[in-house]
């Protein structure tokens, strides 16, 4: 049985009139078709659609000889459990201003009103804990995510494992951002509300709440409105306005919370969620992130030293130890795990037969994989800039220590970075071959 619709615009604002002509349809395709038969399910009085099965409709429906209006939401970020209270509260009123009989510069000016109070009443603290607290359920055990540093709501279930709470697959997770040390992501900056109570000196990231839970759903959902943008949206709610232009958003995955621009990223912003490369020592087997120079207090050393034990790495077992985790990485993409964005959270290698559809009965969701080309892409380019030996030098001076540290090292450098390369050679992201696309044509 399929359950697809179909939607009739009747350019008519008279209910009566929309039923009749809903009727007409209804009989002339049933009649026409035997093994088809289709139903009126409701009459929309308007309707902002954002993607396929991703929308919202202000309902019209008739009980007690009494017209009653209710706003339907499908796929749209407000169902979805992973933003806070305050999120889905500005969404809300963002739809009930869109479909409102209001004007529409009045609706618009209401929305930017409501958006600047809202920023300044976060800002000063006005909203209860509960408030920011995101849900995310567990879609296997704590222990199992290979991708742990970078799920917030691991980290919190995670450490409540250590604290002798149990936490399953299915379970879901409560937890809030935090303010802390920047160099951190912030899925370890993500705490359970229970912490925040325990523990005074935890504040809320409050700017982080704007810029990831209050900006990205109203972007979408004002993205089919001229009168808006993205300028406009991020300047009332107190935001760096000048990422945006006018009329232009950004589009952004379901996959993730992060919402960032790929023109204004740093390297430190590229490479955040880029698995940290850690090598073995030979001589006192501890592992330490490897950096082609380390600051030992006032004195620098360089990153091919052990900080434990001061021993030499050897080149041959740093080389193996680059290719085991460029290898697994690459393994990990040709899993070609798939987890699905909405509320089902289906994981599994199996496609759709149309496209990213979730296989989860009656689920509208879309497949997405876990870890895509585009991610193992970034961990290729962070390896290269991890050896960049060059780069490294031309942001020193000239008489500084470190370049004769960098000069002692710098063929076992250039020779990692040239595993590194050889893999990225083989990635199709990184090069489009122009003879390929443009073969075809000849010389005139």
């Amino acid at each position: 049985m399929s359950t697809d619709s179909i939607m009739i615009n009747t350019n008519t604002d008279e209910l009566d009139k929309v039923k009749k002509i809903g009727n007409e349809i209804k009989t002339a395709v049933n009649n026409k078709y035997n093994l088809l038969e289709i139903e009126i399910d409701g009459y929309f009085r308007k309707m902002l659609l954002l993607k396929k099965k991703k929308y919202a409709a202000l309902i019209v429906n008739e009980s007690n000889g009494k017209t009653e209006k209710t706003i339907e939401k499908k796929g749209i970020d407000v169902v979805r459990r992973e933003w806070c209270t305050l999120s889905t509260n500005a969404s809300n009123f963002i739809l009930d201003q869109l479909f409102s009989d209001s004007e529409r510069e009045k609706a618009i000016e209401n929305i930017y009103d409501y958006l600047q109070k809202l920023s300044v009443n976060i800002r000063k603290n006005v909203f209860p804990q509960e408030n920011y607290i995101i849900n995310k359920s567990l879609s296997k055990n704590p222990e199992d995510y290979t991708d742990a540093k970078i799920q917030p709501h691991v980290q919190v279930a995670l450490r409540m494992k250590a604290r002798g709470i149990g936490c399953h697959a299915g379970d879901t997770i409560q937890y809030i951002i935090c303010k802390g040390d920047e160099k951190k992501s912030y899925a370890e900056r993500a705490y359970h509300p229970d912490e925040l109570k325990m523990n005074k000196e935890l504040e809320i990231d409050y700017e982080w709440y704007l810029n990831q839970q209050i900006l990205p759903p109203i972007l979408r959902l004002c993205e089919p409105i001229e009168e808006t943008d993205g300028y406009k949206l991020s300047k009332y709610l107190g935001l760096d306005a000048s990422k945006y232009q006018a009329n232009t958003f950004l589009n952004t995955n379901y996959d993730t919370n992060t919402f960032t621009s790929e023109s204004y990223s740093s390297k430190t912003e590229d490479f955040k969620n880029a698995e940290k490369w850690k090598p073995c020592c030979c001589h006192c087997k501890q592992k330490n992130e490897f950096s082609l120079i380390r600051e030992m207090g006032d004195i620098p050393k360089s990153g091919f030293i052990c900080p434990n034990c001061n021993g030499n790495m050897s080149y041959g077992s740093l080389a193996s130890q680059l290719h085991c985790s460029i290898r697994n990485h690459i393994k990990r993409y040709n899993n070609n795990i798939l987890f699905c964005d909405d509320v089902c959270l289906n994981r599994t290698r199996q496609i759709s037969v149309h496209g990213r559809k979730c296989l989860y009965p009656e689920c509208h969701g879309n497949m997405i994989h876990e870890y895509s080309d585009k991610e193992l892409f970034i961990q290729l380019e962070y390896y290269l800039d991890l050896l960049d030996v060059e780069s490294f030098k031309n942001k020193l001076d000239r008489n500084d220590v470190r370049i004769n540290i960098l000069n002692n090292y710098e063929k076992e450098a250039k020779n990692l970075r040239e595993i590194v390369d050889n893999y990225m050679k083989r990635n199709s992201r990184k090069y489009v071959n122009l003879s390929k696309l443009f073969g075809y044509l000849k010389k005139t």
